[in-house]
C-alpha cells in the first residue's frame, strides 16, 4: 500500500473532522463527497483489480452502524442537540454532518487505520478509552452538541456501544471484506 495515500487519508480525516464539526451540513457533505471521491480515484489508481463494490458496501455499512451508534446515543439522550433534528416515532437521527464522519472514519478504518484492525485487542483497548472521549470533545467543540446525562454514566454507555460496534466491523472484515484488505 502506498504511503502516501495512508498519510493523505489519515490527515484528510482529521480535516473532514473539523470541517464537519465546525462548519455544518452544507460543508461537511461537499468535503465528504469530495475526499471518497479522492480516495476511491487514487486507489483505484494503484490497483486497477480494485473492488468498487466492496469498497462502497464497506463504506456503507461502517456509516449505517455508525447512524445506528448515534441515533441510540441520541434517542437515549446521552446526547442531545439543541437544533431540530430528524426523527421517526422515538428513535432520533444524527445531524447530516455527524453521517459524514462516519463515512469519513469508515474510508480511514480502510486506508490508514488498517493496521489498528489486524490488531484486535489493542483495538478493542483504544476504542473503549478513546471513544468515548471523542464524543466528550465534540459535545465541548460544537455548540449544538451537549451531554446532559452524567458523565459517569454517558462515557462508560458510549465505550460499550463503541466496543459491541467495533466486534460487528471486526466480524464483518473477516468474513465478508477480508480480501479487500489484504493489501494494506
Amino acid at each position: 500500500m502506498n504511503l502516501a495515500l495512508k498519510i493523505c487519508n489519515a490527515v484528510g480525516f482529521y480535516i473532514g473532522w473539523f470541517v464537519c464539526v465546525s462548519f455544518g451540513n452544507f460543508a461537511a457533505v461537499t468535503f465528504t463527497a469530495a475526499f471518497i471521491a479522492i480516495n476511491l480515484f487514487w486507489q483505484h489508481q494503484l490497483n486497477k483489480n480494485l473492488n468498487l463494490k466492496k469498497e462502497i458496501y464497506w463504506l456503507g455499512i461502517v456509516a449505517t452502524l455508525g447512524i445506528l451508534i448515534d441515533s441510540i446515543l441520541f434517542s437515549t439522550n446521552v446526547l442531545v442537540s439543541l437544533t431540530p433534528l430528524t426523527s421517526f416515532y422515538s428513535i432520533i437521527f444524527p445531524p447530516v454532518w455527524l453521517v459524514c464522519l462516519w463515512v469519513l472514519f469508515a474510508s480511514s478504518l480502510r486506508i490508514s487505520l488498517t493496521w489498528l484492525l489486524r490488531k484486535t485487542p489493542l483495538c478493542f483497548l483504544l476504542v473503549a478509552l478513546f471513544a468515548p472521549l471523542n464524543y466528550w470533545i465534540g459535545a465541548t467543540i460544537v455548540p449544538e452538541i451537549d451531554m446532559p446525562i452524567s458523565y459517569v454514566v454517558s462515557l462508560p454507555s458510549i465505550s460499550v456501544l463503541w466496543l459491541c460496534f467495533l466486534w460487528l466491523l471486526v466480524t464483518f472484515k473477516q468474513y465478508a471484506f477480508e480480501d479487500i484488505f489484504h493489501d494494506y
